[in-house]
């Protein structure tokens, strides 16, 4: 079974027939593919910085530069 999450007001139907009006204003995303560079450039910079990765969820394995995952205001007193 398909979920479609639609805005309020629209059915399926609806979007249906206003891509076959207007056509798929996503047709030609892969026409002129970008590039990750800067997104990489970036990346490098704010490591380098020192500023840390996303915090991930629980179940993935933490990795040697990962920042504390729990709250600050939950984190144990030393």
């Amino acid at each position: 079974m398909i979920t479609v999450a639609l805005p309020k007001g629209r059915t399926l139907g609806a979007t249906l027939d206003r891509f076959a009006r207007a056509g798929d204003p996503h047709a030609s995303i892969d026409e002129e593919p970008g590039s990750l560079e800067s997104l990489l450039e970036l990346s490098a910079r704010q490591k380098g910085e020192g500023e840390a990765d996303a915090p991930w969820p629980p179940h993935y394995a933490k990795q040697e530069d990962e920042p504390p995952r729990v709250q600050p205001s939950k984190r144990r007193k030393r």
